[in-house]
């Protein structure tokens, strides 16, 4: 008897990325299991997937087309990506405090503005 192990892919992206990406993982002939969309605090939305591990990430890609790859700024990750609010800051990045605060002031106005 054969086991089934799985590997997790994080997908994020911009809106309703989630139901075309189903529909080309479901044309395709990849095991797959879909998990949960969310919204992240910067407004992209991720979404878990768990691959057969025999699947490489450029079939799961090539399944999903770079069509739509394209269209939704879609990024695949094997652990979950901290959005860039909750991203922990660099030790030693050299920046001023009044550099620090500038940066972000313009973080908060890029993700009110997305």
């Amino acid at each position: 008897m054969n086991t089934m192990n799985w590997n997790t892919i994080y997908i994020t992206g911009n809106e309703n990325f989630w139901d075309d990406v189903n529909k080309k993982l479901l044309q395709s002939e990849l095991t797959f299991l879909p998990g949960f969309l969310e919204q992240r605090p910067d407004g992209k939305y991720q979404g878990l997937y768990w691959l057969d591990n025999a699947t490489e990430l450029r079939k799961f890609k090539e399944a999903i087309s770079g069509k739509i790859i394209w269209k939704y700024r879609l990024s695949f990750f094997n652990e979950i990506e901290p959005a860039p609010d909750q991203a922990p800051e660099a030790e030693g990045d050299n920046f001023s405090a009044k550099e620090n605060a500038l940066i972000k002031e313009m973080r908060a106005k890029d993700s009110i503005g997305a």
